[in-house]
């Protein structure tokens, strides 16, 4: 914007131009890449995300019968489903990390 006001649109483009130029060098002489092997994971760690993603599935289901059964505690200043919910998140969120 600055330099479209000082110097006009012309030479504001051929500006951006030629920084795009200078950018596709340096990625291109700077840059990596992957190759699809880095991509995929191995089997071990496969198998520990789906151990993870089961072991927050049980958690949630249970605290879905805790909820129907009304055995969840409502947390101070929060409603019964603003308790579930925040519940839900706290064990999603562990599998995550």
């Amino acid at each position: 914007h600055t330099a479209w006001l000082d110097v006009g649109h012309e030479d504001t483009a051929r500006f951006m131009n030629q920084v795009q130029v200078v950018t596709n060098y340096w990625v291109l002489q700077a840059s990596f890449s992957i190759g699809v092997c880095d991509a995929i994971a191995d089997v071990p760690t496969m198998e520990n995300i789906s151990s993870t993603i089961n072991k927050a599935k049980l958690n949630v289901h249970d605290l879905v019968r805790k909820g129907q059964r009304g055995e969840l505690e409502t947390q101070p200043g929060r409603t019964m489903i603003e308790s579930f919910e925040q519940l839900v998140n706290r064990v999603l969120n562990t599998a995550r990390d």
